[in-house]
């Protein structure tokens, strides 16, 4: 999002002082200077975003987009919640992104190795493959 459009979404709610004393980039950087925890809490909210019956495609991958932004590992509920919405929307390319996007976030064979032993229950019930599966290197 630019910094005009953030500040037009917030210009309701700023006083006229605030508008012309601070200008948009002050408002911006303290509408987003918040820090996010990241923990229990965190993580219900996104399996409860991705367990949703009426989820669509579109906001799926922006769900998708927000999660593996952060700069952590999704927790493995998150992925199955993530991978059976991906299924729900019959979307199997979706399914193999996830996958994908989980071998760039883990830092070591081994935790990869891990995180694929935690979902393959869930790969094998939504016909999901991962991509070494697949072929991709």
């Amino acid at each position: 999002m630019n910094a005009l459009v953030a500040f037009r979404a917030l210009a309701p709610v700023m006083s006229s002082s605030m508008r012309t004393a601070a200008g948009p980039s002050v408002v911006v950087a303290k509408r987003f200077a918040h820090h996010e925890e990241y923990g229990d809490a965190w993580n219900k909210k996104w399996v409860q975003f991705f367990e949703a019956e009426n989820i669509r495609k579109k906001v799926l991958h922006r769900g998708l987009n927000d999660v593996f932004a952060h700069d952590l590992v999704p927790e493995v509920e998150i992925l199955v919640a993530a991978i059976e919405a991906s299924r729900r929307v019959n979307s199997f390319g979706t399914s193999v992104r996830i996958m994908e996007g989980l071998r760039e976030k883990v830092a070591t064979q081994a935790d990869y190795d891990y995180m694929i032993e935690q979902l393959r229950p869930t790969l094998d019930k939504n016909g999901v493959s991962t991509p070494e599966e697949l072929g991709f290197q």
